[in-house]
């Protein structure tokens, strides 16, 4: 009987180090329910929730410099994208690649060239767009198919489908660099890890 006492108290130790362990190598996301979701899918929610957070304050911010020519859509977007980052690095650490382990400032600034790629890329991309007509020729092309009746008013000076289309490219270019430099920086510290046990 103290044998089968000392076994499975031995047994107890056991499975509570292997569930302090696994739960030591998950990463600190908003909450613990997230770790089911695969994070190919968290990835793509989080971009999500982000580009909906963007493109309403960008297109707030059109809105409020509409009266000022000289504010393109293109500088509107770069400064907003830039005054954006640290929302969407804290954005992706909790709901993707999870908090990071040392100081956020560090995190951030290994992440910000991404942001600032993709600020550099949607800048283009939005003058682009805005130079080639875009939300006119978007507007022309769903009244000519019937997908609505009245194009939107040209006075209101929106930038919706562009931004879109803009969206949908810094997205696949954030999401490449991301898994990049975030797996690249996990492994690395596993590595220090190891050699720190050694």
């Amino acid at each position: 009987m103290a044998i089968d006492v000392v076994g499975s108290s031995s047994q107890e130790m056991t499975n509570t180090t292997t569930t302090t362990t696994s739960n030591t190598d998950k990463p600190r996301l908003l909450h613990d329910s997230l770790h089911a979701i695969p994070q190919g899918i968290r990835f793509p929610l989080a971009g999500a929730i982000g580009n909906v957070l963007f493109l309403t304050g960008f297109n707030a911010c059109v809105t409020a410099f509409e009266s000022t020519p000289s504010v393109t859509a293109s500088h509107i977007y770069a400064g907003f994208f830039c005054c954006f980052i640290p929302v969407s690095h804290a954005l992706t650490c909790l709901l993707v690649f999870g908090w990071p382990t040392g100081h956020y400032v560090s995190s951030l600034a290994a992440n910000a060239p991404i942001g600032l790629t993709a600020m550099a890329l949607g800048t283009v991309a939005t003058g682009y767009f805005d130079s080639i007509h875009l939300e006119h020729k978007i507007d022309q092309f769903l009244l000519e198919n019937g997908i609505v009746s009245q194009p939107e008013p040209d006075e209101e000076r929106s930038e919706f489908y562009s931004s879109l289309v803009v969206m949908v490219i810094t997205g696949i270019w954030s999401f490449v660099l991301s898994v990049y430099v975030n797996s690249s920086s996990s492994t690395t510290t596993a590595t220090k890890d190891d050699k720190k046990e050694l």
